[in-house]
């Protein structure tokens, strides 16, 4: 129907008008009739009007039924018939307050001033395109028992429907998509829709406030939101239910979403799902959030933090929280009160500030593979943790931990995670159990199910038929730890953190040998060289970490150190060192005062180095001092000149041969001592990164 007005005496046609009928064409110039204070729940000849007289008053009256420039407003009638302003164009406004309509009205491609119709009753209403250069209010009362359809519709103001009731069980109980708001959309403060609301491709130039609304659609969306722009904020908190999906798929939103207190139920799936949803703001998912089902923002972009901090996330069949490749500027608090049951799914995450989870508990594990925290991850105090913690090729900006908070999980993967720096507060010892605590994947054994399966009864395959030889072993993690020490000046607490990562790569490569054993020749030589190396590699890697304790290394010197002092001063003194000097053993002084004639001591000589120290020869020769000798022998650095001016005689006497017999055992051990000394310092030993 056009916008064409027709005759009052059209509209009356066989039908007289009725009281309220000629009470509203007389009052119509007023601007306002009133026929109840409440939507009337019977029709009487005081309060029944044609739909058609609705029109003819709307479309701006005649002479007979002038009407106020302004608009009338209509309260508390009974309207028959179908309000038919389909195509038709004015700037007055449509106003029915509390007035009940038999027939959904038809505003379809009609361009109004504004509607409405708050408190009314009808069983639905067909608006798809309508125009209003002002508001739409469908609430404080207001209920539809069908579908309210405003698809692709354009509001020059506002779309308020709070304290509307909307029932459509079967099908959409707002059919809003593509619908443009110029200014904010309000489905609060006691609005409720059984069926769904669909603001799929909305645009919304103000905020969409939810709060202390119901949404209920069972059978799937309670609210289809995918695709929707919003120039301000979302607000689904304060009250706010919904028993349904609450779809926010590709959604836009300038300002932040708040669903403070907000409740989302779908026991059977999904409650919130925001796949790549753009937020200007924050998020909260706090304070007494719930959502009963699975929470999806994978590829959700947060301009500013997202905070569930008091939380709660249910979803008994899989993923609480799934945030796959989400970013957040900012900071995410998983923390003070926050509750999981079921898994956090933070997999590519990419966290602007701290990641903190103080407090929190995650009773169905998490999952921060290859996330990405740019400041501080808070994984400390933790209220509980079951299931799996996987971290693989994660990497954080600063880990602030405490080992129980770990100790709490059933399986810890630890591959590729890095941390830029600690907090330092955990000692050496718990970052090492720790690091024990990490999953490693079984070994499997050489021999086929099938052969080990055959030799089941015999107990030659005994030996051979588990399903696994124990664990494999990942070093990363641990040379994450002594990379990290290092950088941080720490090399000591990384050289014990690189000594224990190789006692644990030699008792894996041990295991994988004796797994690979098949019975050919190859896997047993292997096994046996395996075998070999490692007990030669443990007794360097135990003599290392004997010597390298520095109390018990300064008791190893001073024992060596004290044993040959005491060896040489007493070879000296018994006349059993000799100058290894050439000239000085052929001279005339030694031969005469400390010579040997057939190999022993010349009897008629004077057997005293005294006076041969006293002699021209020695005036001009090293002398001889037992405690810097022992030093020259033990340190192999030839400095102090000892070693090479004297040497123990064997021929000479007892003394002489135990200086002789012990001194190359004594230049070995300071062999060793001076290599792992120096090992130690540079931290060479045990460095493989």
């Amino acid at each position: 129907m056009s916008d064409y007005t027709v005759t009052l005496d059209e509209i009356e046609g066989d039908e007289p008008w009725t009281a309220a009928e000629q009470r509203l064409i007389e009052e119509a110039h007023s601007g306002g009739v009133r026929f109840a204070d409440e939507v009337p729940e019977t029709a009487t000849d005081e309060n029944t009007i044609r739909a058609a007289l609705i029109r003819h008053v709307v479309l701006g009256g005649c002479a007979k039924c002038r009407v106020s420039e302004k608009s009338v407003k209509v309260a508390g009638a009974w309207v028959t018939g179908r309000l038919d302003l389909e195509g038709c164009d004015t700037r007055n406004d449509l106003v029915l307050f509390d007035c009940n309509m038999d027939q959904a009205p038809l505003l379809r491609d009609a361009h109004l001033g504004a509607v409405y119709l708050s408190g009314s009753h009808m069983p639905g209403l067909d608006a798809i395109r309508l125009k209003t250069n002002h508001n739409i209010q469908l609430g404080q009362g207001f209920e539809s028992k069908g579908p309210i359809d405003l698809s692709a519709a354009q509001i020059g103001g506002q779309f308020a429907c709070s304290g509307g009731r909307f029932e459509n069980p079967e099908g959409d109980a707002i059919m809003a998509d593509s619908i443009y708001v110029q200014a904010s959309l309000f489905f609060r403060d006691g609005f409720s829709a059984a069926g769904r609301v669909n603001l799929s491709h909305a645009t919304i130039g103000g905020q969409v406030d939810c709060s202390g609304g119901t949404f209920e659609n069972l059978e799937g969306d309670a609210i289809a939101a995918n695709a929707i722009s919003i120039g301000a904020s979302l607000f689904l908190g304060e009250g706010f239910e919904a028993r349904g999906r609450v779809n926010l798929t590709r959604a836009e939103i300038v300002g932040q979403v708040a669903c403070i207190r907000g409740r989302f139920e779908n026991l059977t799936g999904v409650a919130l799902v925001g796949d790549s949803m753009s937020i200007g703001d924050s998020l909260f998912l706090s304070e007494g959030f719930s959502a009963k089902g699975q929470v999806v923002l994978t590829n959700t972009r947060i301009g500013g933090q997202m905070a569930c901090v008091g939380g709660e996330f249910s979803n008994p069949f899989g993923d609480a929280l799934t945030a796959d490749s989400i970013s957040i500027r900012t900071d995410l608090f998983l923390s003070i009160g926050f509750y999981a049951s079921g898994r956090v799914d933070l997999v590519r995450a990419d966290i602007g500030g701290n990641l903190i989870c103080v407090d929190g508990t995650f009773d169905g594990g998490f999952d921060g593979e290859a996330m990405r925290v740019k400041a501080g991850f808070f994984w400390r105090g933790v209220e509980k943790v079951s299931g799996t913690i996987n971290l693989t090729d994660a990497h954080v900006a600063r880990l602030e931990d405490d080992l129980a908070s770990w100790q709490m999980a059933d399986k810890l993967i630890l591959h590729g995670f890095r941390y830029d720096r600690t907090t330092g507060e955990m000692p050496l010892e718990e970052r090492l159990a720790w690091l024990d605590q990490k999953w490693e994947r079984d070994i499997p054994p050489g021999l086929s199910a099938t052969v080990r399966e055959f030799g089941k009864g015999d107990p030659f395959f005994k030996a051979y038929l588990p399903e696994s030889y124990g664990k494999d072993f990942d070093p990363q993690p641990f040379t994450q730890l002594a990379r990290h020490l290092t950088a941080n000046g720490q090399p000591f607490s990384a050289r014990i953190v690189r000594l224990e990562r190789e006692k644990r790569e030699r008792s894996a490569e041990l295991r994988k040998a004796l797994a690979a054993v098949d019975f050919s020749l190859s896997t047993e030589v292997n096994l046996i060289f395996v075998m070999l190396r490692n007990g030669l590699a443990s007794s360097i890697a135990s003599l290392f970490d004997w010597l390298t304790d520095l109390i018990k290394a300064t008791v190893f010197f001073l024992l060596v150190f004290a044993f040959n002092w005491i060896v040489y001063s007493r070879a000296y003194e018994l006349h059993q060192m000799a100058p290894t000097s050439d000239v000085v053993l052929t001279s005339t002084d030694w031969i005469e005062h400390v010579g040997l004639v057939d190999g022993q001591l010349d009897n008629v000589a004077s057997p005293t180095l005294k006076e041969w120290n006293e002699s021209k020869t020695a005036q001009d020769y090293t002398t001889f001092n037992a405690a810097l000798y022992a030093l020259d022998l033990f340190i192999p650095l030839d400095a102090l000149g000892q070693e090479a001016a004297w040497a123990p005689s064997p021929a000479r006497g007892l003394w002489g041969k135990i200086g002789f017999a012990t001194g190359w055992i004594t230049q070995m051990l300071g062999w060793v001592f001076t290599a792992i000394t120096a090992a130690a310092l540079t931290g060479f030993v045990g460095r493989k990164d």
